[in-house]
């Protein structure tokens, strides 16, 4: 036999409007939905306009847009990505596609990527044209930002950033703008960091060694003062 699914069903106080076709909403108070096949369970004052989405939980969290979205607790969470995710979060925003906020407070991943996460911490931030596959653990006030940046993390500590890709950076007010570099903060005391370089030769003219993309160069900011620890190897074939 054939079912007819109702346009919506709701349970609770207070909900609407409510037009989302084939959706539902479960106790709770004060939420709507306008988007289509999405569900809101408990909590109270969520907005979905998004289609296959869902928030369960938590106060006043927004999925505004996109599709496959979900925000699981956590309170004031806005979400506009593809496939992503807020869970446990306060004062939150993803608009990325498959990537998400999980627990920590006042995260944003708004850059025009794609598989970034936050995981804990407060005030992390990913942002910047297609910057992708990075990750900021715990801390406060971590950033990744750049363009085209992927593959960097950020570790713990506080006001650390990474701007190139395949970085790394930790402890505190580390800045790893280099490609592949490790840097590890001393409170803006300094950093001490690590980077690796490489070159191939056919003759005898010097040639300038490269970082790991193999175009970039180790260059030394404005107003800074290095000091230096080099390891040589060569090979010849």
């Amino acid at each position: 036999a054939n079912i007819t699914w109702p346009t919506a069903i709701q349970f609770g106080n207070g909900h609407g409007p409510f037009t989302g076709l084939r959706s539902f909403i479960g106790g709770g108070d004060g939420s709507s939905i306008t988007g289509n096949l999405s569900g809101i369970v408990a909590g109270q004052q969520h907005t979905i306009g998004a289609i296959d989405s869902f928030i369960g939980g938590g106060i006043s969290n927004t999925i505004s847009s996109g599709d496959g979205n979900a925000i699981i607790g956590g309170d004031t969470g806005t979400l506009s990505g593809v496939n992503s995710a807020i869970i446990g979060s306060e004062d939150s925003t993803v608009s990325d596609t498959r990537s998400g906020v999980f627990v920590g407070y006042f995260n944003q991943i708004t850059s025009t990527g794609d598989d970034n996460a936050i995981i804990a911490g407060s005030s992390g931030s990913i942002s910047g044209a297609s910057v992708a596959k990075n990750a900021i653990i715990a801390g406060d006030s971590g950033s990744i930002s750049g363009t085209a940046t992927a593959g960097s993390l950020v570790l713990g500590g506080q006001s650390n950033a990474a701007t190139k890709g395949s970085a790394i950076a930790l402890g505190d007010a580390a800045t790893a703008n280099h490609y592949g570099e490790v840097a590890r903060g001393i409170a803006y005391a300094g950093q001490a960091s690590l980077v690796g370089l490489t070159v191939t030769t056919t003759n005898a003219t010097p040639t300038v060694m490269t970082l790991g993309d193999s175009f970039s160069r180790l260059t030394i900011p404005s107003d800074t003062t290095w000091t230096f620890e080099i390891i040589v190897v060569a090979r010849r074939t």
